[in-house]
Formats: structure tokens, sequence, C-alpha cells
């Protein structure tokens, strides 16, 4: 299938600076890295980067500061994403991700907002237009709360489906989840939502239905998604790759998600694609490098 579908981000533009090593530090402990990369990151970069790299028509909605500001403008523009919508704020710093990678791929990770914060809801305001011509809204919470309150808005105003991710998790009005169409946290992010403790994952997402949200899709790393379409809770099973790096699988699920859903599939077919695009970019160092093609999508094979 062709993706084609308009697809407006608001959220968070990053520079990470990525150090490898062989074990992740305890508190107090110096570890010798093995390389350093820097690399284009922030969630709501990824997601635009890795919708647009499988083929939408994305526009980014944020902010840059003076600070890696170009370099990141640069990548999103090389990827395809319009970034007509992202303002570059003077005598401020761009976003930054300190990020710490060990030889299984796991990651720890210290986020600096920089300019994310200035990602207002008068920035979407002014951005009300670009939404309600889109086909889907993708949001996460590397910028401020309010403005993803009032960005759920705007696009529930003009009937335009919304995909929260609540990463890094936030408490959101409860009036907010009814407007969310695609919720789609990690197994910690639903329960914090949920309100539940130790509870197992199909209970999650059932509460998590029950908080208004219509669709849910909890990603639960190597182990897959479940998800909710309606007709109970499915599982998709995750591909068995070897995992270099970690840190944007997530985001890529997501925007290959909200592309293949905004396209016409339907939820199976389009968790399935997610899964498969998240199982790619785990194969490579660093956000956006990471991020595959359609064509290496097409490509895949075990």
């Amino acid at each position: 299938m062709r993706y084609q579908s308009k697809i407006a981000v608001v959220g968070s533009i990053n520079m990470d600076l990525i150090a490898l090593c062989d074990t992740l530090p305890r508190l107090g402990e110096t570890v010798i890295g093995k390389s350093f990369a820097q690399a284009p990151g922030g969630k709501g970069a990824n997601q635009a980067v890795a919708a647009a790299r499988l083929g939408g028509k994305v526009k980014m909605i944020g902010c840059v500061g003076n600070a890696f500001g170009a370099d990141l403008l640069d990548s999103l523009q090389q990827s395809g994403v319009d970034t007509a919508h992202v303002s570059q704020i003077q005598d401020t710093s761009s976003g930054l991700a300190a990020i710490n990678v060990d030889k299984d791929g796991n990651n720890t990770l210290i986020y600096i907002p920089g300019a994310n914060l200035l990602v207002t809801p008068q920035v979407v305001e002014d951005n009300e237009a670009t939404i309600a011509e889109s086909d889907i809204l993708v949001l996460q919470f590397e910028i401020p709360p309010d403005t993803v309150s009032r960005a759920v808005e705007i696009a529930h105003k003009h009937r335009i489906p919304v995909v929260l991710n609540p990463s890094p998790y936030h408490a959101l009005d409860k009036s907010l989840y009814s407007m969310v169409d695609y919720l789609i946290p990690n197994e910690i992010e639903g329960a914090a939502i949920a309100g539940v403790e130790h509870a197992n994952l199909h209970n999650i997402v059932t509460a998590l239905l029950k908080s208004g949200v219509k669709n849910v899709i909890m990603t639960i790393g190597e182990k897959g998604a479940l998800y909710s379409d309606g007709q109970g809770i499915h599982h998709q099973p995750a591909y068995k790759v070897k995992a270099l790096d970690t840190t944007a699988a997530g985001d890529a699920f997501l925007g290959a998600f909200a592309l293949a859903i905004s396209s016409g599939e339907r939820m199976p077919q389009a968790v399935a694609f997610a899964t498969k695009v998240s199982a790619l970019s785990v194969q490579k160092v660093g956000a956006q490098p990471s991020l595959p093609s359609l064509a290496d999508v097409q490509n895949f094979v075990l």
C-alpha cells in the first residue's frame, strides 16, 4: 500500500548527544565509553521523520534555538518534512538529550527542553489552519502539557483524528481523553494514566478504554504491542532482531502507525506495519538516522 496522508506533528525537536558504552553507569560510577555520536532527535521530530520517510506529507510545528537550530531544520527538510511552521528562537538553545546506550541497546536519557518550552498554546492557535487541513494530528509530551491540551481541543473542533504518545508522562485533564482517537503509551505510562498499579497488561488497556479513549495501542518492548480495535484486546508480537539502540523505537512505531491508520489501513495492519518499522529502527544507532524508508520496510526479512 502507498502511504500519502497529510500529517501534522506538534512537538519537540532536539539534538541527541549519544555515548555508547558496554554498561550503563550506576550512581556515582564512571565508565569508559566506546564512542560518541551526535544526531538529530526529539520525539516530535522523530515521529515526523518516521512518517515522512515512509511517504507521508508531514508538517512539523515546533521551535528550535540558536545552538544546533540550523542543523535540526536541515535534517527535517532532508527527510521530506515541511518546516515552514517551525520557529527559530534567538537567545535560547534548542532542545538537547544526553543519551547513554549500552551494548544491549538499553539506554538512559536526560532531556533538556530548551526552545521546546516555547511551543506554547499560542503557537498551536497560530497554526490552527495547518492542523485543520491535515488527515491526522500527532502529539507527545516533550512540549508543555497546556500546549498538548490546546492542540487536542483544536483537532477535535475540526474533527481531525488525534494520536497521543503520552511520553514523558504528564497528567492530562480526564475530559480530554475522550477527544483522543489513538492513545499510544508504553506499559509504565499506560498504568500511570489508568491509575492502576501491579495490574496485568490487559487490565491496563481495559482501564484506559474506560477513561474514554477510543483506541489504545500499548507498546510493550520486546514483547510487541497490545491493542484494542473494538473487537477485544489483541497482541502483536515483536520481530526478533539484534537491538543496537532502542532510543527511537517508540517514535518509529508511532510515526508509522499514524501514517498507516490515516492512509486507510485497519488497526491490525497498521499495528503490524508499525511493529516492523520499529524493529528496523533498533538495528541502527541514533534516533533519526535509524528511521527506515518505505523501501527498507518492504525489503525487510528475518
